[in-house]
């Protein structure tokens, strides 16, 4: 039986993630990643140069499906009347649930590797875009705190959205995902007025 290179592509990227999170990306070489995926080292170069290569295909597809994801959470609430804004801390704090150890990776090791950190910051820098657009779309629709600076608010969800990748749940004290972005939209929604732009 043939295995398709969609397939086979996929068994590389999650035996890198594997590998990359378990054993760090220095430690982690091609030979393993291939041992790992049970592909030869030729089948890793037909789908990448380098390991550089795969860890940017990681990010890029951990973020397609994090848009994805939110865009289908927001359009089922969006259909239901339900809060957009709600559904989409949702979808971010789900999607970081079930991708924490590869994002604390990023985290932890991706700092020291210069042509890696100017993808990183190009995805951050886009993530903060859609933080900052779905933040406007609900204060124009008046769903927010009308004393909500833009810059700073989005500033503080990518933080509130970011600590829940670098801390386990058991961090807030018991809070399931859909309690802590409960918590969340309560303090971008509450009715009281920030007193120093009053």
């Amino acid at each position: 039986m043939q295995i398709k290179k969609d397939e086979v592509r996929q068994r590389l990227l999650n035996a890198a993630c594997k590998l990359f999170v378990s054993n760090g990306y220095v430690e982690s070489t091609v030979s393993d990643i291939v041992k790992e995926a049970e592909v030869g080292k030729g089948t890793f170069y037909t789908y990448f140069r380098s390991k550089e290569e795969i860890v940017g295909a990681i990010i890029d597809e951990g973020m397609a499906e994090l848009s994805e994801k939110t865009n289908d959470y927001m359009l089922e609430a969006k259909d239901s009347k339900k809060s957009t804004f709600k559904a989409f801390i949702r979808a971010n704090l789900e999607f970081f649930s079930e991708n924490q150890a590869i994002l604390k990776f990023l985290n932890r090791e991706m700092s020291g590797y210069a042509s890696l950190q100017n993808k990183i910051k190009v995805v951050r820098e886009r993530y903060l875009a859609s933080l900052r657009t779905i933040l406007e779309q609900e204060l124009h629709m008046g769903g927010l705190r009308k004393d909500l600076e833009l810059g700073t608010a989005t500033a503080l969800l990518y933080g509130m959205l970011y600590s829940s990748v670098l801390n386990s749940r058991a961090d807030y004290q018991g809070l399931s995902l859909e309690k802590l972005g409960e918590s969340i939209v309560a303090l971008f929604r509450a009715n009281i007025s920030n007193p120093a732009l009053a």
